[in-house]
């Protein structure tokens, strides 16, 4: 850019500078894709900013969410697994107790958690 009075720029720096604000978006545009396809489309707009810049093209967090809007980038997160409850005791395993925690005497049933082995 040159020290000019900004009313004075010719027609044909005001088409270079145009072409060089179309290039960055596109840049920006393209990054975004890719980095939203690379995520699966899980990266949020924090994510996909972060993933951009790191790529060396920059884009704050705040235009992130807008550039995303303008391009139709969706951030659907995965659900969680839903553990399915058994229906049927092991086989292998039986249930002695029966859930009859109650007992009368010591050293009748022991028990113990094996949640965190």
């Amino acid at each position: 850019m040159t020290g000019r009075n900004r009313r004075n720029f010719s027609p044909e720096f005001r088409l270079e500078a145009a072409q060089l604000v179309l290039d960055q978006h596109y840049t920006v545009a393209a990054a975004a894709t890719a980095m939203n396809r690379e995520s699966n489309s899980s990266a949020g707009a924090r994510n996909i900013a972060a993933m951009v810049t790191n790529k060396g093209v920059k884009l704050s967090r705040w235009r992130a969410p807008k550039q995303m809007k303008e391009l139709n980038l969706i951030s659907c997160q995965q659900p969680g697994h839903r553990y399915k409850k058994a229906s049927k005791e092991h086989v292998e395993i039986p249930n002695y107790l029966e859930r009859q925690f109650a007992v009368t005497e010591p050293n009748q049933v022991w028990c113990g958690d094996v949640t965190y082995i």
